[in-house]
């Protein structure tokens, strides 16, 4: 952990993947409802969740844009979200992040459960996935004072749970066995619930 400068800086990275064609539609289809005939592909409604996020952090608590990282997945651009893309952003906030700093992960996607072949505590990418193994590596390297990982995805409980860096909380739109819901409105039911609280305070230690 780098020793702390006195100064309590805040670092975002948020991810946002709206398009899946990249994956089998069979491991989508292990995502949604047993018995529903709804087939969750693209999720366009994490398009609106980063705008949000991006607004209550850079306008209401005043993040510099430079200390924000945006990881975006539209369906009509040529970038594809990786676990690699993941933790390589994470890890480049080595030499800025600091031992008196909050670092905030926010990920709005698809989330795997234990119908999939992968292990519960995975966030579900279009070019591959994302373990709660890794992300706890990747804090635990940059040694934050704090992290907070917000998760709007299905079976985020199970994700959430093996998260074990240090100086962390979680919070998660379900349980490990649960789906998340999208407002009507568009977006993540968790995170257009959880920004508005958020905004009602003027810095992460005032909310928490």
């Amino acid at each position: 952990q780098r020793t702390g400068d006195g100064l309590r800086q805040t670092w975002v990275v948020i991810i946002a993947d709206a398009e899946y064609s990249a994956r089998p539609l069979s491991e989508i289809r292990a995502t949604a409802k047993p018995d529903s005939t709804y087939t969750p592909a693209n999720l366009y409604g994490t398009l609106t969740d980063e705008k949000l996020v991006y607004d209550l952090f850079h306008t209401n608590y005043r993040v510099p844009k430079s200390h924000i990282i945006e990881l975006v997945d539209k369906t009509d651009d040529a970038v594809t979200l990786t676990g690699a893309t993941i933790d390589s952003a994470i890890r480049s906030l080595k030499d800025k992040v600091d031992g008196d700093d909050n670092l905030v992960v926010w990920y709005s996607g698809h989330g795997l459960g234990r119908k999939a072949k992968y292990p519960t505590g995975t966030w579900m990418l279009n070019g591959g996935q994302y373990t709660a193994a890794e992300l706890s590596e990747a804090l635990d390297y940059l040694g934050a004072d704090a992290n907070y990982i917000f998760s709007d995805s299905c079976h985020a409980g199970g994700f959430g749970s093996q998260v074990t860096a240090k100086n962390s909380v979680v919070f998660s739109a379900a349980k490990a066995s649960q789906y998340s819901a999208e407002d009507m409105r568009g977006g993540g039911l968790f995170t257009r619930t959880m920004v508005p609280l958020l905004q009602k305070t003027g810095s992460l230690l005032d909310s928490f």
